[in-house]
């Protein structure tokens, strides 16, 4: 049986249909568009064609199941209580909904049962426990008269005892522990690590960070061929992403934007297509340096004769916008904070200023031991980085 197999056979209430596109798993629901872990916001996801929604559960100070992702209220709420020891009454009382939005004024921290009854039929909940091993017997306990059938679920968290505990308690259900990522010198966890608590809790997968330079190609197989087949994504947006973590076999991606997350994978098309902005012969054969200000327009060197900086507009129209002082020509561009932008001039080892409003030009950085600079880059705090290729020598250096 394939992966694609296995998947259909763990989370399709039983009817085992193979299929190579991923689950789609609203991460606390369409939490891009709605308040997060709230019923409108599962109920938005199964709008936009989600497959199932994933969902944070605490235990309340008087022994309920209740979804919110933080051990307190502050981040959704006026009022900042601790879940774990605030009653369930005390919790309803509070408004979760108005900091996404005033429309979402009436939403409330919602029970499990609240949140099962919101699963459509054929639809899927992930059920991530927040807690230690002791949130599992009331889990079991709502399980036991919910109509919510148990192939519908899977269960999530960070807590290995808790993954554990419930393999124990609820052999029959899915589990999956999580793993985020984080290097210094190395990764963590290691890959033995990982592999050696997915034996011990009995995890039937893993459930991980979508880290491209972790979570690889690579470390897939390697799991694969430990035995452990099974894994889904968190949080993922980007349709590249997706797209990536689909063609290796993953079961399910959980995105806050289930609908757009969705047609970007279905389509056929190309996400993207090259197509010209420029005629032929607009910008001579040094064209160099593209940079966009914050209208969209695009600027680059050498328009139309050497020593000028064109500006294409997104009509797709061009002009010269400056002509360099005599003798200058330009490489790299690189807009600044204040929209003024800097040309590298190769010609005369100078770091141009270019006024963006007045298109007065003055030398920013003169530099006579430079060889030609020529890519710029800036960073967050305004310092200016010039890379200067010596190719003769075939060296360089970095100023």
């Amino acid at each position: 049986m394939n992966r694609f197999m296995i998947c259909s056979l763990v989370l399709s209430s039983g009817i085992a249909v193979a299929t190579e596109s991923p689950l789609i798993i609203a991460h606390r629901g369409a939490s891009y568009e709605a308040p997060e872990n709230t019923l409108a916001a599962f109920r938005l996801a199964f709008e936009k064609g989600a497959d199932g929604v994933e969902g944070d559960f605490f235990l309340t100070r008087d022994g309920k199941l209740v979804c919110i992702h933080d051990k307190t209220t502050k981040r959704f709420a006026k009022q900042d209580l601790v879940v774990a020891k605030s009653t369930l009454e005390e919790l309803k009382q509070l408004d979760v909904g108005s900091w996404k939005d005033p429309k979402f004024a009436a939403e409330r921290i919602p029970t499990f049962d609240e949140v099962a009854a919101v699963i459509p039929r054929g639809k899927w909940l992930v059920i991530e426990l927040k807690t230690g091993p002791k949130i599992v017997a009331p889990l079991k306990e709502r399980l036991a008269v919910l109509p919510l059938q148990h192939e519908q679920c899977l269960i999530i968290s960070f807590n290995a005892d808790t993954i554990a505990e419930a393999k124990k308690q609820l052999p029959h259900i899915k589990a999956h522990w999580l793993s985020g990522h984080r290097q210094k010198e190395t990764w963590s966890p290691s890959f033995d690590s990982i592999v050696k608590t997915l034996r011990r809790t009995k995890a039937d997968g893993l459930g991980s960070q979508a880290k491209l330079e972790r979570f690889n190609k690579q470390l897939i197989e390697r799991l694969d061929n430990a035995g452990f087949s099974e894994f889904h994504v968190w949080t993922v947006n980007d349709p590249i992403v997706a797209r990536h973590y689909r063609d290796l076999g993953a079961y399910g991606i959980t995105t806050d934007r289930p609908g757009y997350v969705r047609k970007q994978l279905e389509s056929k098309e190309e996400l993207f297509v090259a197509k010209p902005v420029t005629q032929p012969g607009q910008f001579t054969d040094g064209i160099e340096g593209p940079a966009c200000d914050r209208s969209g327009a695009l600027f680059a060197v050498n328009f139309q004769k050497q020593g000028t900086v064109g500006r294409i507009g997104r009509s797709g129209r061009g002009e010269v916008f400056v002509t360099l002082p005599t003798g200058s020509v330009g490489n790299g561009i690189r807009f600044g904070a204040g929209g003024n932008f800097f040309v590298a001039d190769y010609a005369k080892h100078n770091i141009l200023r270019v006024d963006a409003k007045t298109k007065a030009i003055s030398v920013h950085a003169h530099e006579p031991r430079m060889s030609q600079p020529n890519d710029l880059a800036i960073s967050s705090n305004g310092i200016l980085f010039a890379s200067d290729p010596n190719w003769q020598d075939g060296t360089g250096q970095l100023w």
